[in-house]
């Protein structure tokens, strides 16, 4: 699963956000408001939207939705054919059952962006981040991570639906990871807080 994410505040994102009025950096946690991208007709939009979709029964958030049964779920089948969106993103969170928490970054991106799906709920934009089964870099943590997408595969992501879905059942890159109080390798840290404001 995903259950936190972080998003710090790079000179470049912080351009493209400055109109909708976001200033919230760091930590996102689930019903927090957070930007997201989606497809507007050619171009790509700039919104804010809350993490979690209401639960069904009444009780709660949906916060992720698994990559594998999208189509299956009524919940999410609309969103994933005509409201997919794109997290902004520095790095993740997972915990192992030890309850030790990671972090896990991607090489050389100082920024990312994790799949998503968006819907109006009551007036309300809410979004769910799409999960998938780990690759080897986050296994040894959690058996679930969110899908990635990188500058080169948003555009494919937010625009073409047979290219989304082939991104939904792709592997995910590999990523640094560090426990919690750790640093991540130097090269790592390096070229994000590179682009740090």
């Amino acid at each position: 699963m995903c259950g936190r994410y972080q998003l710090l505040q790079t000179q470049h994102i912080a351009q493209c956000l400055q109109k909708v009025g976001f200033n919230h950096w760091g930590d996102v946690l689930p019903n927090d408001v957070a930007p997201i991208l989606y497809a507007n007709r050619d171009e790509i939009v700039t919104a804010q939207a809350r993490w979690g979709y209401p639960s069904p029964n009444g009780k709660g958030l949906l916060i992720n939705a698994r990559a594998e049964t999208l189509e299956e779920k009524a919940m999410f089948r609309n969103s994933l054919y005509m409201r997919r969106c794109a997290l902004p993103a520095t790095s993740f969170y997972e915990w192992n059952v030890q309850k030790e928490k990671y972090r896990f970054l991607l090489p050389m991106q100082g920024l990312f962006y994790l799949a998503g799906l968006f819907d109006d709920f009551e007036g309300e934009r809410r979004f769910v981040v799409i999960t998938t089964k780990a690759n080897d870099t986050v296994a040894g943590v959690h058996h679930r991570m969110p899908v990635i997408l990188t500058d080169d595969s948003l555009h494919g992501w937010l625009f073409q639906l047979e290219y989304a879905i082939d991104i939904l059942s792709g592997q995910q890159p590999a990523l640094y990871s560090c426990r919690e109080g750790g640093q991540p390798p130097d090269d790592a840290r390096l070229d994000l807080y590179s682009k740090l404001e």
